[in-house]
């Protein structure tokens, strides 16, 4: 897979987040993370890719079409 390097610190992100739980409402929450941590743009991905963080740590998987509507439904139907 193609990896994408965004400039986060995935476990700075994750301390940050638990901090701001504590903030009285959810737009709080959203503006002080922001402060530290701007939204990325990795453009249009059209290819399986790995979105890594700056130390290299995988943060998610893109797999574009993995899940078809038919895969979906009969997963689904198996339990």
């Amino acid at each position: 897979l193609t990896p994408v390097q965004t400039d986060w610190d995935v476990d700075r992100f994750a301390d940050s987040a638990k901090a701001s739980r504590n903030l009285s409402n959810s737009t709080q929450q959203r503006q002080k993370l922001a402060k530290y941590f701007a939204a990325p743009s990795f453009g249009h991905l059209t290819e399986p890719t790995t979105l890594v963080d700056k130390h290299g740590r995988i943060l998610t998987w893109y797999l574009p079409e993995i899940l078809t509507a038919d895969r979906v439904v009969r997963f689904s139907r198996i339990y």
